[in-house]
């Protein structure tokens, strides 16, 4: 340890370069592993340790992504099914169109398409105002339902 310690034993980082929330983060870094009695010598140090939670945090975020589940998209479907269960269905509302069969489309795509709708980046106001009233977890339940097998989605959008 005493060997490593002193490789990185190059002092403080400049905080003329860093500004003050690379001061902060330095100073948090410092307290956090003097807490296991870890000093820190060299901004090199603080660096692969920065690394190191950052590779950290992105796997555990990873981890912890929403998962879609289909089963639970069954009591959450309600407001779909009256107009893309039907087939060649046409709303009239903002102007008459063909609205789209979602069954056995990717589960990505919807789940992408809901979330546009609900941060106004797709304009329809119908599905604008559906989108809004969504959790992440229902769109992603949702997407699971539609997405996963066609003739089931459809199935039960027909009963």
């Amino acid at each position: 340890m005493r060997r490593i310690v002193a490789l990185l034993d190059c002092g403080a980082p400049n905080w003329r370069l860093v500004g003050p929330l690379g001061k902060i983060a330095w100073l948090r870094l410092e307290s956090f592993l003097l807490t296991f009695g870890i000093r820190m010598k060299s901004s090199a140090f603080a660096a692969s340790v920065l690394v190191v939670a950052s590779l950290t945090s992105t796997s555990l975020l990873a981890a912890d992504a929403i998962q879609g589940n289909a089963e639970a998209a069954k009591n959450k479907n309600s407001m779909c099914i009256g107009c893309h269960g039907i087939p060649g269905y046409k709303a009239s509302f903002p102007s008459v169109y063909s609205v789209p069969m979602i069954s056995g489309q990717s589960p990505k795509y919807l789940e992408n398409a809901l979330m546009a709708y609900k941060k106004g980046e797709r304009s329809h106001p119908t599905m604008r105002g559906i989108a809004a009233t969504l959790s992440d977890q229902d769109m992603a339940d949702l997407a699971a339902y539609y997405g996963g097998n066609a003739s089931t989605a459809a199935a039960a959008a027909t009963k």
